[in-house]
C-alpha cells in the first residue's frame, strides 16, 4: 500500500473507533440512567449484550431528552458503518 492509503486507513480506523466509543457511551448512559449515570468500569467490561452495540436504538415513544441522545447514538453508529465500508473498499482497491 502507498503512504497516502495507509494514512487514510488509519484516519478512517480512528474515526470508526471514536464513533463506536461514543455510541457505547451514549447507550450505556441511557441504560444506567436510573442507576446513577455513568460508571467507567461498567461501560466496556461488564456488558454482556455486546451485539446491541451494533444495532440502532429505537427513538419512538421516548421523552424528548432521551430521543435526542438516541438519535446521536444512531448517528455515531452510522458514521462507524460508513467508515467500516470505506475501509473495506480501500482494502479491496489497494490489493
Amino acid at each position: 500500500m502507498s503512504t497516502m492509503s495507509t494514512i487514510i486507513f488509519f484516519v478512517l480506523l480512528s474515526i470508526a473507533a471514536g464513533s463506536m466509543s461514543y455510541k457505547i457511551y451514549l447507550q450505556t448512559g441511557l441504560k444506567n440512567a436510573e442507576k446513577g449515570g455513568y460508571d467507567l468500569y461498567k461501560k466496556f467490561a461488564f456488558q454482556l449484550n455486546i451485539i446491541t452495540y451494533f444495532l440502532p436504538m429505537s427513538v419512538k415513544y421516548k421523552d424528548p431528552a432521551e430521543t435526542i441522545r438516541r438519535k446521536r447514538a444512531n448517528k455515531a453508529l452510522a458514521v462507524f458503518y460508513i467508515c467500516f465500508v470505506c475501509i473495506l473498499f480501500l482494502s479491496l482497491v489497494m490489493n
